[in-house]
């Protein structure tokens, strides 16, 4: 029920709940993409506040501010999302042609058509 543009993944001004991903104004709890114990606002799919262990799609070794899917500063091995140096088949969010590397959601050099959250 977003009311105006939806830009990356969560719409900034979503008038009602959004359900599939992570409202930007969520006060408890979210859903699937979202770590239960997120306390301030819910940006991206990983809130950079959460006071608990990300799970999910965060890996549980981050030392520092999880932003995007994958984050940089990541201290052991960054699974169940998109490894940046894939060269085969990427699981759920990733596309199964990407030929190259792949970076956030939508790989830039994806040779096929691109399922559910990539244009």
């Amino acid at each position: 029920n977003a009311t105006g543009p939806v830009n990356s993944l969560c719409p900034s001004n979503a008038t009602g709940p959004v359900n599939s991903l992570c409202p930007s104004n969520a006060t408890g709890p979210v859903n699937s993409l979202c770590p239960s114990n997120a306390t301030g606002p819910v940006n991206s799919l990983c809130p950079s506040n959460a006071t608990g262990p990300v799970n999910s799609l965060c890996p549980s070794n981050a030392t520092g501010p999880v932003n995007s899917l994958c984050p940089s500063n990541a201290t052991g091995p960054v699974n169940s999302l998109c490894p940046s140096n894939a060269t085969g088949p990427v699981n759920s969010l990733c596309p199964s042609n990407a030929t190259g590397p792949v970076n956030s959601l939508c790989p830039s050099n994806a040779t096929g058509p691109v399922n559910s959250l990539c244009p």
